[in-house]
């Protein structure tokens, strides 16, 4: 499955459908696009090429989905750290996965200077600032200004590593795993059989950290069916229902504990939810009351 090459396609087929609402602030297919091949020209000419590890430490952010299409644009491998991650976690998962350059923001406790010295094979740091440059380093703003809106020429093959994603090191040092291309398909074809037209229509909304599969699987939606993602930085219940009626969503999909989190709400019954036509419960065991009580709605 060639991610970024089935994004170009629905961007010709919906130019201007919005690709991804953030903060009210559309982006459509069109625009996206655009600034995923600048990245991807601007890491090609720092030197990423096909197979390369390129770390992404990152909030959920527009930045975020542009930087993964970006990297599978370039057949490289995206490294998704989660945000929460500390600065010493994140230098330990650099040095693990030899990753030659991270896309990063504003490091609490650390500098990026220090974060080179830390990491021997680091390389290039591009910063998630509002400036063009900041302590030397080249700003994400700064590369899409300034570089080439050209498709990379690049093969992508279903064996090829698409994602390390790392593992949260409860029992030991976080492990990377590695899923390929052909692994990514999997969830695709998984929404086509249980009908992608008939459940999920033209709105998704995605309040799941997009270091997790869980959040990645949105960007996948989006590039083979065209869906529109609003994108929420994190999940808070409230705003979630707002959002839900707001935009008119038709499905999403959450782990038990954020569903809970919905029906616990005393508001939970004055939304209007009768646009969501289908969603999904993952990642642990859910008790049929809690199906069926959100079933009601």
């Amino acid at each position: 499955m060639d991610i970024a090459a089935s994004l170009r396609e629905q961007g010709q087929k919906t130019p201007n459908r919005p690709a991804i609402i953030f903060r009210d602030q559309i982006i459509t297919f069109s625009q996206m696009i655009s600034m995923v091949n600048r990245l991807a020209n601007n890491l090609n000419e720092r030197g990423i090429k096909k197979g390369d590890n390129v770390a992404v430490y990152l909030p959920s952010c527009p930045e975020y989905i542009i930087s993964y299409f970006a990297i599978f644009s370039l057949g490289a491998v995206i490294v998704p750290l989660d945000p929460n991650l500390t600065s010493g976690e994140v230098v330990g998962v650099l040095k693990h996965a030899e990753a030659p350059l991270i896309i990063t923001k504003s490091l609490k406790d650390s500098s990026f200077l220090k974060l080179k010295e830390e990491v021997p094979n680091l390389k290039d740091i591009i910063v998630h600032v509002d400036s063009e440059e900041v302590e030397g380093f080249t700003s994400f703003k700064g590369v899409l200004a300034k570089s080439r809106d050209e498709i990379p020429a690049v093969k992508i093959e279903d064996n090829d590593v698409a994602v390390i994603f790392y593992t949260s090191g409860t029992t030991g040092k976080p492990k990377g795993v590695m899923l390929t291309y052909k692994n990514l398909e999997n969830a695709c074809k998984t929404m086509k059989e249980v009908g992608v037209q008939k459940y999920f229509g033209d709105m998704q909304i995605c309040a799941l950290p997009l270091s997790h599969i869980g959040g990645m699987i949105y960007l996948q939606m989006a590039a083979e069916y065209g869906i529109s993602t609003l994108l929420m930085q994190r999940f808070i219940p409230i705003e979630f229902l707002k959002n839900v009626e707001k935009y008119k969503v038709n499905w999403f999909h959450l782990v038990p504990a954020m569903f809970m989190a919905l029906l616990q709400l005393k508001e939970f019954e004055k939304y209007d939810l009768t646009s969501v036509s289908g969603v999904d419960i993952f990642g642990a065991p859910s008790p049929p009351s809690l199906i069926q009580r959100f079933g009601k709605y």
